[in-house]
């Protein structure tokens, strides 16, 4: 059970190390030989090379935050896996004030070591970026917010070969049976935001149903998938950013309560957590694997649960 916190705790130290650009507190969490494949930065081999060039993202007067969601972390031996959504905000004021706002997500390969949990290879994506993209001009930026065109390039992760999932798919998820059912609906949404409907079948029982908004109440998984999946194609930016709120368990059955943070908007004026929706969740126990059998997306700013 405590393979879950050191992997989140790692991963946010190296977000950290990101953020405030220290090449020694990003190399510390790498083993010597790990690697960054990047959409942002390329190919880089090394621990010393990819804390070098992730510590230099931030011009002189720029600073950077960097918040995560969506986590998925499973383990097979001293071999882990950690699935994860970025959202950050590059800011200067200096000499006039710009941001620009991106998303982004992470596929991160981990070993055990005597000195604990450490990365091997990190696996960025940049999916989106809004605002002034001369703070981030060194990356490579991600295609445009258009329909897909002859001579873009192919697609920096391809999901069915470089989801979580995928990545090492006899690893089993790490912690309580509280993130055991969380884990089904962040497959789902990685599904969702990756067009990978295959990933997505495993996750949905035969006779789901609910509240899919603008598209409506929908019935079945034939209906469900194929109405998300026609939904889904114009928007290959799509990202989800999701924190469970609340988790109830009863035998085989489940209930979950989910915000949907707008990276635009993730706090409120005080700085407590804010989310512009939130899903209810049912799911039930199905041959020993949790699937979903209700659906309610619903639409409105939240602040905590008891606000729903």
């Amino acid at each position: 059970m405590a393979e879950r916190p050191e992997i989140l705790d790692l991963f946010e130290q190296f977000l950290s190390g990101w953020a405030i650009g220290d090449p020694v507190s990003l190399a510390s969490v790498c083993t010597p030989s790990a690697a960054l494949i990047s959409s942002a930065h390329g190919s880089i081999n090394g621990a010393t090379a990819l804390a070098e060039v992730l510590a230099m993202d931030w011009l002189r007067g720029q600073e950077a935050q960097i918040n995560s969601t969506n986590h998925y972390v499973a383990v097979d031996n001293k071999n882990a896996v950690l699935g994860a959504y970025l959202y950050g905000q590059i800011t200067t004021s200096e000499p006039v004030p710009k941001q620009l706002l991106f998303g982004a997500l992470v596929v991160a390969d981990l070993i055990a070591t005597d000195k604990g949990w450490l990365f091997t290879q990190l696996h960025l994506t940049v999916t989106w970026l809004e605002g002034d993209r001369e703070l981030a001009i060194a990356w490579t930026p991600p295609r445009p917010r258009r329909l897909w065109e002859v001579g873009d390039d192919a697609p920096h992760l391809v999901n069915e070969l470089d989801s979580p999932w995928a990545r090492l798919p006899g690893a089993k998820v790490v912690g309580s049976a509280q993130d055991q059912v969380g884990e089904v609906f962040m497959r789902y949404i990685w599904a969702m935001d990756q067009a990978d409907f295959g990933q997505m079948r495993g996750t949905l029982a035969r006779d789901i149903a609910g509240a899919f908004p603008p598209i409506g109440d929908l019935t079945g998984r034939n209906e469900v998938m194929g109405q998300l999946k026609n939904f889904r194609q114009p928007w290959p930016w799509m990202q989800h950013f999701c924190v469970p709120l609340s988790i109830e368990i009863n035998d085989d059955r489940a209930t979950m309560l989910l915000g949907r943070v707008i990276a635009q908007r993730p706090v409120t004026d005080e700085d407590f957590p804010l989310f512009g929706a939130h899903y209810r969740i049912q799911l039930r126990k199905d041959e020993g694997q949790w699937l979903i059998f209700w659906f309610e997306y619903i639409e409105g700013w939240i602040t905590a649960p008891s606000g729903v």
